[in-house]
């Protein structure tokens, strides 16, 4: 763990390029000042939440494009073998419903650098950024884990997540040598056979009926013209 950081994925870089970071090791932050979240904007990261750079093993179940949608399956499963439902909006944020409206929790964000893999992991644990920070397109509110009624250490939430996160990793390496077949990760994909909106950058935008993964993690949507497969996009809800 270390205090305010210009980032928790800039000092676990640094240690694992120095030989000083293991595979399943990370750097929990305090506070960052230039932390990283989708498209690269920059992240709000006051004291109180979960600022924290992970070392993946960069091979077997982490070694396509789809590892992000591995790690976020990995912490929404065992978001909820510790009591709280958490789902996951494809492919790499984690989100809560609260009074019947849906909220960020939390994302991830990779980086790989000479065969050094990292994920980053924000969890909104005490606070959440302004919807201002959000992004412009169309962006949900985010939510903490507190204003769902959930108290958790950030320490302690921290090493159980990735004490649950290896011990899974473990398991299915062993069950599936050649690899996880994501359609499973239907079972906490946000909403599933919902209505919702697709953008994917410098192509446009999709409307459908989100028809779950298929087996590499890409995303089902039945549109009018047939069923189509996305690797890549933002997703949203319809109405």
């Amino acid at each position: 763990m270390c205090g305010e950081c210009s980032s928790s994925l800039d000092v676990a870089m640094h240690l694992a390029l120095a030989g000083l970071l293991p595979e399943w090791s990370s750097v929990l932050a305090v506070s960052q000042r230039g932390g990283r979240g989708q498209l690269r904007r920059e992240w709000s990261s006051p004291p109180g939440n979960i600022y924290a750079a992970l070392r993946l093993p960069d091979h077997g179940l982490f070694s396509g494009w789809n590892a992000a949608l591995t790690v976020g399956w990995i912490l929404a499963l065992a978001f909820r073998a510790f009591g709280l439902e958490m789902f996951l909006k494809w492919p790499n944020d984690l989100l809560l419903c609260c009074d019947d409206a849906w909220g960020k929790a939390g994302g991830i964000l990779l980086e790989e650098r000479g065969g050094i893999l990292l994920a980053g992991v924000g969890i909104n644990v005490s606070s959440a950024p302004d919807l201002s920070e959000m992004g412009p397109e169309g962006a949900m509110r985010a939510i903490a884990l507190r204003e769902a009624g959930y108290d958790f250490s950030v320490l302690g939430l921290w090493e159980d997540l990735v004490q649950y996160g290896q011990s899974l990793y473990i398991d299915w390496s062993a069950q599936k040598k050649g690899g996880v077949d994501l359609r499973s990760a239907e079972a906490v994909l946000a909403w599933n056979n919902r209505r919702v909106i697709v953008s994917e950058a410098g192509v446009g935008e999709y409307c459908g009926l989100l028809k779950g993964l298929d087996a590499d993690g890409r995303l089902r949507l039945a549109v009018q013209s047939g069923e189509i497969f996305l690797t890549s996009g933002m997703i949203r809800l319809m109405g």
